[in-house]
């Protein structure tokens, strides 16, 4: 879906238009080609389903000040769109969000907004995948205090070789105590049950960031892509 910026001639667009469609959002205008969708009930698009029905039903549950105090908050929150365009969520937007992570990492309904904290920066994250011993180091690289933040550990199947762009090809293993990881036998069997082994020539890449499970807030994420021998 590209997206778009409007200037002194056009100020804006919706609907469709020779098989694409426009839309707007907080994030700015978009436009994309109007697809039929296919539905291959994959894992983890039941489980997108599943969080997104269990948000919008929290949310419905939520008092009128409790939502106000989530459209407030979320005016603290700046983010930037694909042109470098500064916009604020919606409070509704803000509360998936917070809890999508919050769920993504074992925890439960946050109602009220949360007082965000500084969270430690993760700076990169080194991987060795062994295939022989069975086993998967991580030794992640972070800056500031690392008690009670989780590590998201996202990664490929065994892709060729020559490919250099895995957009869209991460999926969750794990989520670990980012203060003690488990022993590189455990990461390997969690890697393993949820993509198989990969075989040797083949490469895997790895998506990292973390997550404060009180807060909801989350770091930039880091890969890291190993060539199996």
């Amino acid at each position: 879906m590209a997206r778009i910026k409007f200037g002194m001639m056009m100020t804006d667009a919706r609907g469709k238009l020779g098989g694409h469609v426009f839309t707007k959002a907080k994030s700015g205008a978009t436009i994309r080609t109007k697809v039929t969708p296919l539905n291959p009930k994959t894992s983890a698009q039941s489980e997108a389903r599943s969080a997104l029905g269990a948000n919008s039903q929290a949310w419905r549950m939520l008092t009128e000040t409790q939502r106000l105090a989530w459209n407030s908050a979320a005016q603290e929150v700046s983010k930037t769109n694909a042109f470098g365009d500064t916009y604020f969520p919606s409070g509704k937007n803000y509360f998936t969000a917070v809890n999508n992570n919050i769920r993504n990492v074992g925890g439960g309904v946050l109602v009220e907004p949360p007082a965000l904290v500084t969270m430690p920066g993760l700076t990169s994250v080194e991987v060795d995948l062994d295939l022989v011993a069975e086993q998967l180091d991580i030794a992640p690289n972070l800056i500031g205090d690392d008690a009670g933040i989780v590590l998201v550990c996202n990664a490929t199947s065994g892709q060729s070789s020559g490919r250099y762009n895995f957009s869209g090809k991460y999926r969750k293993f794990n989520a670990y105590s980012a203060a003690g990881l488990p022993q590189n036998t455990k990461i390997y069997d969690d890697y393993v049950s949820k993509f198989g082994v990969p075989s040797a020539g083949q490469k895997v890449s790895f998506e990292f960031y973390l997550v404060n499970p009180d807060t909801g807030q989350v770091s930039p994420r880091v890969t890291a892509t190993v060539l199996l021998g």
